[in-house]
């Protein structure tokens, strides 16, 4: 069976699967900016103003109704698609051949625009109308598809379903539900026969924090339960009160006050910033009962403030308070989701349900310090796919047709690089020499910073080694130049790619239990201690101390790093420029790694890109880039 999947959201996602195999998975929000025009459609969207923005909260604050928190607070307007073909054999051929990859990517990226953001200025119908049956048309022309078994929507406005099936030839369509689609991706990513399921996240159609079961034998997810918590829209509310996540400073004339949006990517912020403050008892009760109770950012920030003595505008809070406040609220975030890994541990074992292991996933699952907590308390490996957010919705929604027959890694399923028909020339052009492994290894133990842009994109949010800026973290210096070069706040971290077979020599480990498995904990023989296996930089694990003396570069302020674990099973060439570094070093297997972009842009996919970087790169912190295997130097 042939599955084509769309999420068209924030983080907007395609993926083309062939009987549960993942052939190819497209983000649209990286394709559109480096594509910033199309030959044949130009598809344009609005904003919308302000004012449209407050009148939307204002009805919001007035009703204070989980259903318009979830769906005015969040801002957006989610359109999936996934259209199923059981007949036409050319459809991999097509999607995986290099070179059509183009010629398909060109019409994702129509599909990509149809984000509706800030709830504002929607599209009329018969706008909507001409945009889809444009983008439709590009793709069933190019595929030579017209007419599919099964299309399926989640999330869809009555309004543009109907919209849809005018436009689509399909003999049936259905629905799937938001947290099955991030459940079915994680349960199938992991290495697990009978898994516990947690898929929790700031909100879709099906709630906010679901409990499933999930049972490869028969491929089974199971619904457990819905609770009615809200953790991630809470958490980054927070993080608008604070200057220096923000970036931004208090003002009298703010006008929206407390009814602001909280941009998704303020969590991952304030929760490095976390490190930084100190956990406040006395904000516990208050905290927690923010979290329990949260329906609008109005009603809530609002009872928070008074209650915690606090002003909590945009921008207000004092450097001090600010810090404590995310040290305290990352506290509770994570009690409060062991909590309810407890209680669904001891229902299980009350029932007599076995299971080996947990699965976390939805947005929420991106907090590594939580993941960390839980994979230490409870005695079970715990697994997070490498998109647990919104960009796997695609993949968790194909899976539901056609889940894989065995275990398929999904972390280097995305697109290959664009350009390289020109890459010889350019190494020509540029005097880019090939080389070796060992020759990398030796550039970069003499202390230099080099972009790597090699084999297929990454899936996810993570950089993993495929579009990356790697050094050897040994000198503090080379975090500064690498947050020089990448624009980033001073208190984020920056993470370590690290061998298994070295990480129990870097990292502190877990006593040992029951739960732990090889393919989810990394231990050695006659030892009873482990870590948590992380092969796309889920958990946030302490470091020794003596590594946090060697690698200053990767050591957080609370003492420890987002570790990335490789093994020569997931990606043979880093594995070995790993091992490689470790014998030009002292012995010790790791890398810093951090995603190959500059502020304010996506993760590279692009030949010219990489060296646009590498050439405007003012205060030369980016000495090399490899392209494949050629090595470039700034042009002269």
């Amino acid at each position: 069976m042939k599955v084509i999947a769309f999420h068209v959201l924030h983080d907007a996602n395609i993926c083309i699967c062939v009987n549960g195999e993942v052939r190819v998975v497209l983000e649209l929000e990286n394709f559109k900016r480096e594509y910033k025009q199309t030959d044949s459609v130009r598809l344009q969207f609005s904003k919308g103003n302000n004012s449209v923005n407050q009148a939307a909260f204002q009805t919001m604050a007035m009703y204070k109704t989980q259903l318009l928190s979830q769906v005015i607070y969040k801002s957006e307007m989610l359109l999936g698609l996934l259209i199923v073909n059981r007949l036409v054999l050319s459809l991999a051929v097509l999607i995986i051949h290099e070179s059509k990859l183009d010629v398909l990517n060109h019409a994702l990226y129509i599909l990509g625009l149809f984000q509706v953001r800030y709830f504002c200025s929607a599209p009329k119908n018969a706008q909507f109308r001409e945009q889809w049956e444009k983008a439709i048309d590009e793709v069933t022309k190019y595929t030579g598809i017209h007419h599919f078994d099964v299309a399926v929507t989640s999330w869809v406005m009555p309004s543009k379903r109907l919209i849809l099936q005018e436009l689509v030839e399909c003999d049936k369509w259905i629905a799937v539900d938001h947290h099955l689609c991030h459940a079915t991706l994680g349960f199938y990513d992991s290495p697990f026969q009978n898994a516990l399921i947690l898929s929790y996240d700031g909100g879709g159609n099906d709630g906010t924090f679901n409990i499933y079961s999930g049972t490869r034998k028969d491929y089974k997810i199971q619904l457990i339960k819905k609770i009615g918590l809200n953790l991630g829209t809470p958490y980054r509310q927070l993080a608008t009160c604070m200057p220096e996540v923000t970036g931004k400073t208090f003002s009298n004339d703010e006008p929206t006050n407390y009814m602001r949006f909280a941009p998704l990517a303020l969590s991952g912020k304030v929760m490095g910033y976390a490190a930084l403050g100190k956990v406040r008892k006395e904000w516990h009760q208050e905290l927690s009962d923010y979290y329990k109770w949260f329906v609008t950012p109005l009603q809530a920030i609002f009872s928070l403030g008074d209650q915690l003595n606090l002003n909590l505008e945009p921008n207000a809070l004092d450097n001090e308070n600010a810090r404590d406040l995310a040290a305290s609220s990352q506290k509770v975030f994570e009690e409060l989701l062991c909590a309810e890994v407890n209680k669904c541990l001891c229902t299980l074992r009350e029932t007599g349900q076995d299971i080996d292991g947990i699965v976390l996933t939805g947005g929420c699952a991106l907090n590594v310090n939580a993941n960390y907590e839980v994979a230490k308390d409870f005695g079970y490996p715990v697994h997070v796919p490498s998109a647990p957010n919104d960009c796997g919705i695609s993949i968790g929604a194909a899976w539901q047709v056609t889940p894989p027959i065995q275990h398929f890694p999904t972390q280097y399923c995305g697109l290959p690089l664009h350009g390289l028909d020109s890459l010889t020339k350019l190494a020509q052009e540029r005097n880019a020499r090939v080389v070796t492994i060992t020759e990398l290894a030796e550039i970069i133990a003499n202390g230099a910073i080099i972009g790597i842009a090699r084999g297929r994109q990454e899936f996810g949010p993570r950089a993993l080694g495929h579009r990356s800026i790697v050094c050897y973290p040994n000198k503090q210096e080379l975090k500064d130049k690498i947050n020089r070069l990448k624009s980033r706040q001073w208190f984020r971290p920056l993470c370590p790619s690290v061998t298994v077979e070295c990480a129990r020599d870097i990292f502190e480990v877990c006593s040992s239990s029951e739960g732990a498995v090889v393919k989810s904990c990394i231990s050695s023989n006659g030892s009873k201690g482990w870590i948590p296996a992380s092969p796309y930089m889920s958990f946030a694990v302490p470091l020794t101390a003596e590594a946090k003396e060697m690698f200053p570069a990767i050591s957080h302020f609370d003492g420890t790093a987002r570790l990335q674990t490789v093994s020569n099973e997931d990606e043979p060439w880093y594995h070995s420029l790993l091992v490689a570094i470790g014998q030009k070093t002292n012995g010790k297997e790791i890398l810093l790694n951090t995603s190959f972009n500059v502020k304010g842009k996506p993760i590279l996919n692009n030949v010219n890109t990489a060296l646009e970087i590498l050439d405007n790169n003012q205060s030369d912190t980016l000495d090399y880039v490899l392209i494949e295997d050629y090595l470039f130097q700034k042009s002269l």
